[in-house]
């Protein structure tokens, strides 16, 4: 594991600017195969002397060996948040589809059944909240805006 510092140039101007990926190394046969695990952007800071110690830091992180050496708490910390990041199950869904599995799975926690069922609790449940979003809407009082006229909600 390492870090490889990569120029990349912009199309709208043509200026260069500096990224930086963790790769992984693996032999296969008689080939060498690079696989990017992430990519750490063009904010990284840390200088160059240290990111040996960083990727052997990960490393030690990932497989659940505890640091023999005391370790620079920049790098600890830095180390810690790649390694989460590693760790972090990548299912492939946005905030949207993750909201909606969420709904599902509690649907079906709250009120077992069919996935039928799971839809109407669900849509119970949306109704209920607007309702309420509705009369504390209606209980505020009306207040007049600086331009001197009433607004009505």
């Amino acid at each position: 594991m390492y870090i490889r510092q990569t120029t990349t140039r912009r199309k709208k101007d043509g200026s260069n600017y500096q990224s930086y990926r963790l790769v992984d190394s693996t032999r296969i046969g008689n080939k060498v195969k690079q696989r990017t695990l992430l990519n750490l952007g063009t904010g990284f800071s840390l200088p160059h002397e240290q990111w040996g110690d960083l990727t052997n830091r990960i490393e030690s992180i990932l497989h659940h060996q505890p640091s023999l050496l005391a370790v620079d708490a920049r790098i600890e910390a830095e180390a810690q948040r790649i390694a989460g990041n590693l760790l972090k199950p990548n299912i492939g869904l946005n905030a949207s589809e993750v909201s909606a599995a969420m709904g599902t799975i509690m649907g079906r926690m709250a009120a077992p059944g069919s996935e039928l069922s799971t839809h109407r609790w669900h849509w119970y449940l949306m109704a209920a909240v607007s309702r309420a979003a509705e009369k504390c809407l209606q209980a505020m009082p009306v207040k007049q805006p600086r331009s001197g006229r009433w607004l009505k909600l």
